[in-house]
């Protein structure tokens, strides 16, 4: 049986969140004491959406036939078949080929289950040969053509 590993991204994300969720309700609480309700509302929408930041987890598994991603917004999957270059600006990276794009974030791995996860990912690539090119824009590239319905439980 193949061994499959599995990380949580985390990170610096993870204290982005909190510090916002803080702020905006702060924020939205003494809008609505001072009256104004339309500030408090929108300044509430912004402690919602950091709520819901710091509750959403990117789970990531690996192992010797794909990739599989799995955030709040859906599942995303690749195979190391289909990858055929890495782009990387040093903090992110984003496996390419067939058409399809699946950024990575292994610094923000969970420490725990992240440095056994990262070793693998970078045994992966180095035995298979993949490229790696830098882009700058690496850190702002989305998930293309990797959405899958259902992978793995």
């Amino acid at each position: 049986m193949e061994t499959i590993f599995r990380t949580e991204e985390r990170g610096f994300r993870h204290a982005f969140w909190w510090i916002g969720l803080g702020f905006f309700a702060v924020c939205a609480i003494a809008a609505a004491s001072s009256g104004e309700r339309g500030a408090a509302v929108v300044l509430g929408v912004f402690a919602l959406a950091c709520g819901l930041g710091l509750a959403a987890r990117t789970t990531v598994e690996l192992d010797g036939k794909a990739l599989v991603v799995r955030t709040w917004l859906g599942i995303h999957c690749m195979t190391w078949d289909e990858v055929e270059r890495v782009e990387t600006d040093g903090v992110c990276l984003v496996l390419v080929g067939a058409g399809k794009q699946l950024p990575l974030a292994p610094a923000a791995w969970a420490k725990s289950s992240g440095a056994a996860a990262r070793t693998f990912l970078e045994r992966e690539l180095e035995t298979r040969g993949v490229p790696r090119n830098f882009n700058p824009r690496a850190s702002r590239m989305v998930c293309r053509g990797t959405k899958a319905q259902n992978v793995r439980s």
